[in-house]
């Protein structure tokens, strides 16, 4: 007899989902949100998960559930249509994703299709048999192994996908390891320093007198690999040219080499890996789709080291005994700061840069017999410090909250800086002003203009000719509306969905490395117009825009202007604009500046999917950056802060050309 759990708030449905279960001779729970549901879920073989509940997301908390020691089988159901929802629950390991609403045979085909798998499961999992060198203890890393099993018991292609340093080449060579063809050669192949001119010799050979320079016949590294694997790293790098003529050789395993007349035959296995997104290239035709789809028989997804923080601490128990073997020091012990600092990180290199982190916090710390965070590379230090400072609140330490580790700084919620010449109070109204990121239990925020009131905020007035919006007046009664705070006290966080695993999306509005440093936030003095015309009456992306940082004009939303397009927003206009004058700059005139009344309505009828919008800013701000810079790759570098290899990275990962 089988467990059902449905957690859902809609009675109705819970309900007949529950009769469905008894019905069939299994145990029915119910729960109506996710803390009750997660009490519940340590025994259930499948569960009903709603996609929206009153204590939180349940695609967000799917990770969490699907690391339970069951391992249940989730369904999740949702009110309307929601594709991107669906996509992150299928990713997050869901059986199904089911529209309410549902008719009971559209309940009952899943829930026997999910028992049925779950009844002929092995009892052992086929990754616990794997041979391998691969640290991690998340469920994430958990995943992949069972990828991995999949991939070596056959000779099918494999993709492995995943950012620099998170270790790509060491799952192929466990897929390698446990294949039939592990006493085989195993090639790799380094597509990104492959020469043009060079590159068909290296990979399908040469024969004496072919080129100048070729004295005698050469066997090329697909040949090598005959009986074995070829594992063609950095596949996103190989040219065009050379794309086209593994398309033949995937498919018949024939090729000829250069200067050759007959062709050979090699019986290899090809793993291929890129950090790059291969699907966006084929739609740029900078990659050819025909060879993709050959290469992605199994993908091997990694996931980056900030999204499983639990493996951080792994790692480096793994590799300090290493360290300290190679450099001849005895043992030492670890503070507890050490650890915090650690997880505190978000780790943009990945496990690479986790272990070259370790060997430097080994080597200073020469004699000591304790590791301390001090002995860790300023730069990093210098990265935590300065996220510190800018958010207004110290680095988490190490494991707290239903959130698991707080691997991220301000993993927990996003944290807004306080705006420049404003209060506390003021970057608390612009945290919760951010409509994607409010939980479905919290009220939205009343007008910003009556909320400055009420904090006792210098709130600039509103200009005569404009109506002030009803929502501005104060309360009879004197309290504050929702989403308001009163004189002289801190704002209330907002509460956090409860969800289970690390909370890797926020990192990117913490992270050191991504946010703007104190110096380049500090706000230009807006031009008064020398045509004596208002800036209410000015033109959108001028008038109605905030003033801008850094020489970037910026919208309510933090969106640069002109660049709503980019991130997958609808352009705004001038209905949207904020009803608030600015207070006079120094220098500036002091008759007052009006804007036109912001309408209330939401940032986004469908708001964009969080890593599509990151990139468009990436994206957006490194074409400016070369632009301002005039392809001044060292320009570039002096205006961004950023690294010669840095810098190529982030050009070559979101496809901007360097001039």
């Amino acid at each position: 007899m089988a467990h059902v759990l449905i957690i859902d708030a809609d009675a109705a449905f819970a309900q007949l989902v529950a009769g469905i279960a008894e019905g069939l001779g299994h145990r029915a729970s119910r729960a109506t949100g996710l803390v009750e549901g997660r009490l519940l879920a340590d025994d259930a073989d499948v569960i009903f998960l709603a996609a929206t509940l009153p204590d939180g997301n349940g695609v967000e908390a799917m990770p969490g559930l699907r690391a339970l020691p069951g391992q249940p089988e989730i369904i999740v159901t949702a009110e309307g249509g929601d594709p991107d929802g669906a996509e992150r629950a299928i990713r997050h390991g869901a059986w199904e994703w089911l529209r309410k609403p549902l008719p009971a045979d559209r309940v009952v085909l899943p829930l026997l299709r999910a028992l049925d798998y779950r009844a002929r499961l092995p009892a052992q999992r086929p990754s616990s048999r794997l041979k391998h060198s691969i640290v991690g203890v998340s469920t994430a890393i958990r995943r992949c192994l069972d990828v991995v099993a999949e991939a070596a018991g056959s000779d099918a292609a494999a993709l492995v996908t995943g950012e620099t340093g998170v270790g790509k080449e060491l799952f192929a060579r466990a897929i390698h390891d446990n294949s039939p063809r592990a006493a085989a050669p195993f090639v790799a192949v380094d597509c990104a320093s492959l020469p043009r001119s060079l590159a068909g010799s290296i990979l399908f050979g040469h024969r004496k007198g072919a080129f100048t320079g070729a004295d005698s016949n050469r066997d090329g590294l697909v040949l090598q690999a005959d009986g074995g694997t070829l594992f063609l790293d950095e596949v996103g790098e190989l040219p065009l040219s050379m794309q086209k003529m593994f398309l033949r050789v995937l498919q018949e395993h024939r090729f000829r080499p250069v200067g050759g007349r007959t062709e050979i035959t090699s019986d290899f296995r090809l793993i291929a890996a890129t950090n790059r997104d291969l699907e966006a290239m084929a739609e740029r035709n900078t990659f050819r789709s025909d060879l993709l789809y050959r290469m992605r028989t199994v993908v091997v997804s990694i996931p980056p080291l900030r999204e499983r923080c639990e493996d951080v601490t792994a790692l480096a128990g793994h590799y300090l005994p290493r360290i300290w073997a190679r450099f001849a020091l005895p043992e030492k012990d670890i503070s507890p700061d050490f650890h915090e600092t650690l997880l505190a990180y978000h780790w943009p290199g990945n496990v690479r840069e986790l272990i070259h982190t370790l060997e430097r916090a080994v080597l200073a710390s020469q004699d000591a017999p304790k590791l301390f965070a001090r002995h860790l590379p300023d730069y990093l230090r210098i990265c935590l410090a300065r996220a510190a400072a800018r958010n207004g609140a110290a680095a988490p330490t190490g494991y707290g909250g239903l959130g698991g580790p707080s691997c991220l700084y301000g993993a927990g919620e996003r944290a807004t800086p306080a705006p420049l010449g404003g209060n506390a109070a003021d970057a608390a109204e612009g945290a919760d002003a951010t409509n994607g990121h409010r939980p479905a239990n919290v009220p939205a925020p009343a007008d910003r203009a009556s909320t400055a009131r009420l904090a006792g905020t210098a709130s600039p007035s509103v200009q005569s000719g404009d109506s002030a919006p009803a929502a501005s007046q104060a309360s009879p009664s004197g309290q504050a509306h929702p989403g308001q705070a009163h004189p002289g006290q801190p704002r209330p966080a907002p509460p956090v969905s409860p969800g289970w695993g690390p909370r890797a999306p926020y990192a990117i509005y913490t992270s050191p490395h991504y946010a703007p440093s104190p110096e380049r936030m500090e706000p230009q003095e807006p031009t008064a117009p020398t045509d004596g015309t208002r800036h209410g009456d000015m033109p959108v992306g001028n008038g109605d825009e905030r003033p801008s940082w850094g020489g970037h004009g910026t919208g309510e939303d933090g969106i640069p202007v002109g660049l709503t397009g980019h991130a997958g927003l609808p352009p705004r206009d001038a209905s949207e604009a904020d009803g608030l004058q600015p207070s006079p700059a120094a220098g500036m005139p002091s008759a007052p500046v009006a804007f036109p009344p912001r309408a209330a309505a939401p940032l986004a009828d469908v708001l964009p999917r969080f890593f599509d919008f990151r990139d468009a800013q990436f994206a957006a701000y490194l074409h400016e950056l070369m632009r301002r810079a005039g392809g001044d790759i060292r320009a570039a570098c002096t205006l961004s802060g950023l690294s010669r290899s840095h810098l190529y990275d982030l050009l070559r990962k979101h496809g901007v050309p360097p001039r």
